[in-house]
């Protein structure tokens, strides 16, 4: 990754109008920004700063706790295959910071641009099939956590990802809640991918 430098650019704290809807948990520890020119866009790891409800560290998590989960969201972003994956522009390891270029607002807080996309079904069953390919549960899949890039839906925020089967309940979460939503028939396609047919996220634990 060659080095860059963004201390030239105005950065905007992004607050989502939509983070306090029921049965919604946008923000846990990123504090997201957007360069006034739209270029970049930055996720800082804290416990200090608001996250995009406006909360601080709504959950109490200890600054170990959110080291582990910023090099657990690199660690993942550089290894998957960037068909799949928005990659990185920037990392500052020191302040927990991940800049990327910016595609514009993810595809839950754009309603317009997710209906348009016809084939975004399949293109998150292909999705799901890569990350069985690769032995991992991404945890927190959400329209949230999704970006339409040329026409390719791609995923970011892999601060959950892990090998499976660790992380099964917040997968099943995922496909049940999240997934499901976006449409009613993903739930099952990814159950069966995943080999979870049968499973409930109610009978795991976030532990296991």
């Amino acid at each position: 990754m060659m080095p860059m430098s963004f201390t030239k650019y105005k950065w905007n704290t992004f607050y989502s109008a939509l983070s306090n809807t029921p049965g919604n948990e946008l923000g846990r520890i990123c504090h997201v920004s957007i360069t006034d020119d739209n270029k970049f866009i930055k996720r800082q790891y804290s416990n200090t700063l608001p996250c995009v409800s406006g909360a601080v560290n709504p959950y109490n998590y200890t600054q170990d706790s959110i080291r582990t989960f910023f090099e657990n969201d690199i660690y993942w972003s550089n290894k998957l295959d960037e068909q799949y994956v928005v990659k990185p522009v920037h990392v500052n390891e020191t302040t927990m910071e991940i800049v990327y270029q910016y595609h514009g607002s993810d595809l839950y807080h754009d309603e317009i641009k997710f209906k348009s996309i016809i084939n975004f079904k399949q293109q998150i069953i292909e999705m799901y099939e890569y990350f069985k390919k690769e032995n991992i549960f991404k945890g927190n899949g959400s329209r949230s956590n999704m970006l339409l890039v040329d026409g390719k839906v791609k995923a970011f925020d892999f601060k959950w990802t892990s090998l499976r089967p660790k992380g099964i309940k917040l997968e099943l979460m995922s496909y049940e809640n999240w997934l499901k939503a976006a449409d009613d028939s993903l739930e099952l396609e990814l159950k069966a991918i995943s080999n979870l047919e049968g499973y409930s996220n109610e009978q795991f634990s976030f532990t296991d």
